[in-house]
C-alpha cells in the first residue's frame, strides 16, 4: 500500500515528466531547447530536496508560453502586383499614391526574392560541377566527403540567405500618418489580405511602460511575455502583419496599462 508522501512523489515525477514532453514536443531553437530541458533538468533536482514548489510554477510558465510560439510556421508570401492592386482598390477609393507606393515597394520585395532564388540556383549549379571534377581527377574518399559536406553546409546557408533576404519577413516598419477616420488600420488590413498574411492588431493606447510589448523578466513573479509574443501565439504564425496602432496615444503615467 503506497503512502502519501510516495503518491505525492509521484504526482511531482508525473508533472516534471510533462515537462519535458512538453519540451521534446515542439521543433524549438537549439539554444532555447537547451535552456528549457536544463530548467526540467533544475526542477528535478530541486524536487529531492523538496522544495519543489518554488522552482516548479515559473519554470512551467515558461515552457508553457515558448512551447506556444508557432516556431518554423510562416505563412507563404502573395507578391503577384495585380492581385495586390485588386485588393487595396476593393477595400479604399483613391488614395492613389499610397497604394503605388505600397506596390512599388512589392515589386521591390519580389525583385529582390528572384535574385536571391537565382543565385541560390547557380550557386548549386557550381557546386555539382565541382563536384564532378573532383571525381574525375581520382581524389580519395575522404576528400569527396569533404566536399560533399562542405557543399551542403553551403546550400544550407544559401537556403538561410534566401529566407531573411528574399522574404518580406525582413522587411523594415511602415509608418502610416494622418488624421482621424481617413483609413490607417483598414490599409494595414489590405496589405495583410493582398499577401495573405493574418493580421494583428496592438493598442498602444494608455501605455505607459515598454514591457507591455516587450514582457516582464521571467525572473519577476508577475512574469509574462509582451504584445509582440502574444500576437504570435494569437495568430499561429511567424510572420503576420501586426499593427501597432493609436502610437500617439502612448501614454507617460507608468500606472495606466503597465
Amino acid at each position: 500500500m503506497s503512502t502519501p508522501q510516495q503518491n505525492i512523489g509521484q504526482e511531482v515525477i508525473a508533472e516534471i515528466e510533462k515537462l519535458q514532453q512538453m519540451v521534446a514536443g515542439v521543433q524549438l531553437p537549439i539554444e532555447l531547447k537547451e535552456k528549457a530541458e536544463q530548467m526540467v533538468a533544475r526542477v528535478r533536482r530541486v524536487a529531492k530536496l523538496g522544495s519543489y514548489s518554488k522552482e516548479f510554477e515559473p519554470t512551467q510558465k515558461y515552457i508553457e508560453w515558448i512551447t506556444r510560439i508557432p516556431w518554423g510556421k510562416f505563412t507563404e508570401d502573395n507578391l503577384e502586383l495585380p492581385h495586390a492592386k485588386k485588393v487595396l482598390d476593393s477595400n479604399h477609393y483613391g488614395l492613389n499614391q499610397i497604394k503605388d507606393r505600397i506596390l512599388e515597394y512589392l515589386a521591390v520585395i519580389k525583385l529582390k526574392g528572384g535574385l536571391v532564388k537565382q543565385s541560390s540556383q547557380t550557386s548549386q549549379s557550381g557546386q555539382t560541377s565541382q563536384t564532378d571534377q573532383t571525381g574525375q581527377t581520382g581524389q580519395s574518399a575522404q576528400a569527396d566527403q569533404t566536399t560533399q559536406t562542405v557543399q551542403v553546409e553551403q546550400v544550407s546557408q544559401s537556403d538561410e540567405m534566401k529566407k531573411l533576404q528574399g522574404s518580406s519577413s525582413h522587411a523594415p516598419i511602415l509608418s502610416f500618418i494622418g488624421v482621424q477616420g481617413i483609413g490607417k488600420t483598414s490599409m494595414a488590413k489590405s496589405i495583410a489580405s493582398a499577401l495573405g498574411r493574418k493580421f494583428v492588431r496592438i493598442s498602444l493606447g494608455a501605455i505607459g511602460h515598454v514591457t507591455e510589448l516587450r514582457g516582464t523578466p521571467r525572473g519577476n513573479v508577475d512574469a509574462e511575455p509582451g504584445q509582440i509574443i502574444k500576437a504570435l501565439t494569437r495568430t499561429g504564425v511567424m510572420n503576420p502583419v501586426i499593427l501597432l496602432d493609436e502610437i500617439d496615444k502612448v501614454s507617460s503615467d507608468t500606472g495606466l496599462r503597465s
